[in-house]
């Protein structure tokens, strides 16, 4: 996505528009995105039936970057060549493992095969030289045993729409962590998001949407195709407003120091345009 003019530089750290909620609108969606100033998004694949619509969709819109993994709450119905497949995806090109994590607040996880699938998609990342974006819910404890057990990755991981504590930032910091947030952080009762948000370090911080979920507050503005109870990527710029405030620094400084975090992270040597791509 190729902003033009006094537009904004911002950058989706993840989300899903491969989701089929957005069958009816999804090209006007993106393009919407692209004219609001956000230049580039990693598509996060969730589980074998949507990995190749974000293929599909990373080859139609080269500003979306494509990342692999099995969410924790698809690993008990996940088929049994599911490694296999995921491999494929890996090696075909990815500049992601994930999402994949840890999760006990869905009911009666199966922690077990969690961790299981979790040190699998670890062991690809290392091998491969990926960063990696995980998924963590009410499962902090359980991902710091496994992180003390596991061999660091070089390109660090990425904890998405962050919900631990602000004291477990200091711990997990030194495992090669970076930071996401979305802007649920701006809800009334996210204050502990907020001082989490404010507490990690300037070059470790990545913003997301992970839409079409994560709903911001109500007043965010969105594009034309917004469809109702659905999150639109658009919002992203407003939320960088808002973060840039809350970490006292201009606006062009924020948004320059999280282009140079996600272009690290995420090992992007130049951006692309969806303006080649338009039907």
């Amino acid at each position: 996505m190729k902003a033009s003019g006094k537009l904004p530089e911002v950058f989706d750290a993840h989300f899903h528009p491969q989701d089929s909620r957005l069958d009816p609108v999804r090209l006007e969606w993106l393009l919407e995105a692209e004219s609001a100033g956000v230049q580039r998004g990693v598509v996060n694949g969730t589980h074998p039936g949507d990995w190749d619509q974000v293929t599909e969709l990373c080859q139609r819109f080269p500003a979306l970057l494509p990342a692999y993994g099995l969410h924790p709450w698809k690993v008990a119905d996940a088929s049994p060549d599911w490694r296999e497949l995921l491999t494929e995806k890996l090696d075909s090109g990815a500049c992601c493992v994930g999402e994949f994590g840890l999760d006990r607040w869905i009911e009666n996880p199966d922690l077990e095969a969690q961790v299981d699938a979790f040190r699998w998609h670890w062991e690809q990342a290392r091998a491969r030289a990926l960063p990696a974006t995980v998924h963590c819910l009410r499962a902090w404890g359980l991902l710091l045993e496994q992180l003390k057990r596991l061999p660091p990755l070089p390109q660090g991981f990425l904890l998405h729409s962050y919900s631990g504590s602000p004291e477990l930032i200091d711990e997990l910091l030194p495992h090669g962590a970076w930071f996401s947030f979305s802007a649920t952080i701006l809800q009334p009762r996210k204050e502990k998001a907020r001082v989490s948000f404010e507490k990690v370090p300037l070059d470790r911080l990545l913003l997301e949407t992970d839409a079409p979920d994560m709903l911001p507050p109500e007043d965010f503005c969105y594009g034309d195709s917004f469809v109702r109870g659905l999150h639109h990527p658009a919002s992203l710029v407003q939320f960088y407003r808002k973060a840039a405030e809350m970490r006292g620094l201009a606006f062009e400084e924020f948004c320059g120091q999280l282009r140079s975090n996600f272009y690290s992270f995420f090992q992007i040597v130049e951006a692309d345009s969806f303006e080649s791509q338009r039907p």
